[in-house]
């Protein structure tokens, strides 16, 4: 972190709750400068930051000559949403006291970030004279490198059939935010092989660099490479666990694929390796932006991720893009994180990886595994074992829930997650709910994904949205951008952004 400058932890909404309070109490709502209707300076390390992390001027005070004019909003209370929970008002008092009494910028930043008990990344240049713009569109990190993967045939049950996952998916999503004009394009930043291997083996890392490679050398005449043998539990029957561990890695390129996998839907290309580490880096780059200061921000990721577990890959999935992030999150700020995935499928890669932590609480809504892939996992009765005891919960859906049967199923999972700590939540957002999925059999609307995504938001977590599935071309884009609109607060089919979001109705 640079000298000066800090990361904080509460959004504006929190801070417009709080300074009413003391409004209301007849309480100095900046500590140093009179009264409500008091100037403070825009150079003011408080306001620096909070205009940085949120746009203070958007929702609570009058930008006026460069000066910020706290006053009373009448309606603001109204339009404060549940995100006000779990803040430590405590951290709020520090900073103004701390940044009023040195005086100064220098003290400020680091009293900010004792009061919040971390250090975090830049997010505000305190006596900067000039304030920049605030940009109030929701950044979406995406990547051309998807396209490297590129399958045109999948098998499903043993027959070829057009593929599901392919480009396409992630040019619909994109074009269709890049019209909307209210979320911002960005490339991902390159993280490296430090992540995954923080989360996977690195045999599965190793294989899926050498694949192609290996088809290549191997004389392999194929236009993509799936298994046709795997090392299923029946064949070890009756063997020691011990025994099992020391079989060896096949040589052979197909032998290796299905050590390494688990269906033969998940056809290896000569570009998926790259595809895949480049959908890490747009997940760790989407992290980045929230651990800086955003509220919300989606990861265009392409390949998905959540079927990827610690030692394999499957299910259109080859690194598990929303575990990588988790575990980024918590390495960072040594919080808990929470996982909601939402994709029509269950994430076995994600549950499996955090199966024994207690620091990532993995939440899944799926329709129910005894119909529809990955068939053995996703039960309600798996809540972890060991340390991470009660750390996972599945809701398996029935067949064709609606959008008010899923929303009420998501009450449920939302309520889990606020019971846990941490400040950031991690959405595996697939689209494979959609009524209309080729291979779902869920049947939500465009509506539900809107109001999916204002619950969500209303918990009042930074979140960081990663794209899992979701294949029905023709709605996909549409489907994307109600889901974000209803995150941010704004209307499903456009208007302005609501700053504060929304509340969950009561019952």
């Amino acid at each position: 972190m640079e000298d000066g400058q800090a990361n904080l932890g509460f959004d504006v909404a929190w801070v417009g709750k709080v300074l009413l309070e003391r409004q209301a109490e007849e309480r100095d709502p900046v500590r140093c400068g009179g009264p409500v209707g008091a100037v403070v300076g825009a150079g003011h390390p408080f306001i620096q930051a909070v205009h940085r992390v949120a746009g203070l001027d958007a929702v609570l005070p009058q930008l006026l000559d460069g000066r910020l004019v706290l006053d009373d909003h009448g309606d603001l209370a109204q339009r404060l949403p549940v995100r006000v929970r779990n803040r430590p008002e405590g951290a709020l008092d520090e900073l103004l006291e701390g940044s009023c009494a040195s005086g100064g910028a220098g003290d400020a930043a680091g009293r900010a970030a004792r009061a919040l008990g971390h250090d975090g990344q830049i997010v505000a240049t305190p006596f900067q004279r000039t304030l920049p713009p605030y940009d109030p569109r929701v950044k979406v990190v995406h990547t051309d490198r998807h396209r490297g993967h590129d399958p045109q045939v999948e098998t499903y049950l043993g027959v070829p059939v057009p593929a599901c996952e392919v480009p396409q998916r992630a040019e619909i999503i994109r074009d269709a935010l890049a019209a909307d004009g209210g979320f911002e394009l960005v490339d991902p930043t390159v993280h490296g092989t430090d992540p995954i291997l923080a989360v996977h083996d690195p045999g599965l890392l190793r294989f899926l660099e050498e694949a192609w490679p290996a088809v290549e050398r191997q004389r392999i005449e194929r236009d993509f490479l799936v298994a046709d043998t795997y090392p299923t539990r029946g064949m070890f029957a009756g063997m020691s666990e011990a025994f099992v561990a020391a079989r060896p890695e096949p040589v052979a390129v197909g032998g290796r694929t299905g050590w390494w996998g688990l269906d033969s839907s998940n056809p290896i290309r000569p570009g998926t390796y790259d595809a895949a580490r480049s959908a890490v880096d747009v997940a760790l780059t989407t992290t980045d932006l929230v651990l800086a200061g955003e509220t919300a921000a989606y990861g265009l990721c392409r390949p998905p991720g959540h079927h990827a577990a610690a030692a394999m890959a499957g299910g259109y999935c080859f690194f598990n893009n929303a575990a990588i992030a988790a575990e980024a999150i918590v390495a960072a700020t040594g919080e808990r994180v929470a996982i909601l995935d939402v994709d029509v499928h269950h994430g076995n890669g994600t549950q499996q990886i955090f199966w024994r932590r207690d620091d990532v609480l993995y939440v899944s809504l799926h329709a129910d595994p005894k119909r529809l892939y990955p068939f053995f996992l996703g039960h309600a009765d798996e809540i972890g074992e060991g340390r991470g005891h009660g750390a996972n919960r599945n809701f398996p859906m029935g067949l064709r829930a609606d959008d008010a049967t899923y929303l009420a199923t998501l009450d449920s999972a939302l309520e889990r997650i606020s019971d846990e700590p941490g400040s950031i939540l991690v959405v595996s957002l697939g689209f494979d709910t959609f009524h209309l999925d080729p291979i779902g059999d869920l049947a939500l609307t465009t509506d539900g994904y809107h109001e999916m995504g204002r619950r969500v938001g209303a918990l009042g977590r930074r979140l960081v949205i990663l794209q899992e599935g979701g294949y029905h071309l023709g709605a996909l884009g549409e489907n994307a951008r109600a889901w974000l609109h209803g995150a941010e607060g704004r209307p499903a089919a456009g208007g302005s952004r609501e700053p504060g979001g929304g509340t969950i109705p009561g019952p």
